[in-house]
């Protein structure tokens, strides 16, 4: 797969042909859906200050659940691309870089921090309580909640990288 993503080789393709790594494309591609507006945020304002108003924004505003919906999917897309190191053996992980996670986290120091940001909004704006009903998400599905368990998984592989 590194080959394809990283070298932009195709399988049993000839070392001498033309080749446009996709890895690049497709994170910067996630990085610029991670705030499009009507995706995962209500307005191009919301933009600049990360999902749900930042960190500094006290108790965050109710999400509809389109927007739930795009950030759920934006989070399994940065997950699934991060997880690389769970596929190495001990020896491996060691020597190798995880080229996702770096370019990530090292990328764009704006958007890294928007992102972190962002992730850390997610996390301690959520009330598990919600209505009222203790373990209402029991009781049904719980978008928000995959979100924030996403966001902190997110979050924790990004911390564990350095």
């Amino acid at each position: 797969m590194e080959t394809l993503f990283w070298k932009g080789q195709l399988p049993g393709a000839a070392a001498t042909d033309p080749c446009i790594p996709l890895a690049p494309g497709l994170m910067d591609s996630a990085l610029v859906l991670m705030y499009h507006p009507g995706f995962t945020v209500s307005s191009a304002d919301e933009r600049s200050a990360g999902w749900n108003g930042g960190i500094t924004a006290g108790v965050g505003k109710a999400c509809p659940k389109p927007l739930d919906a795009g950030r759920l999917e934006m989070l399994r897309l940065i997950l699934i691309s991060c997880s690389q190191t769970l596929f190495a053996t001990p020896d491996e992980y060691k020597s190798t870089e995880n080229k996702w996670l770096s370019y990530y986290t090292t990328r764009s120091p704006a958007q890294a921090q928007l992102l972190l940001q962002s992730l850390c909004a997610v996390i301690f704006q959520y009330d598990p309580v919600g209505m009222g009903i203790p373990y209402a998400s029991a009781m049904g599905p719980d978008r928000k909640e995959s979100v924030v368990d996403l966001a902190v998984q997110v979050r924790f592989s990004s911390t564990n990288y350095y």
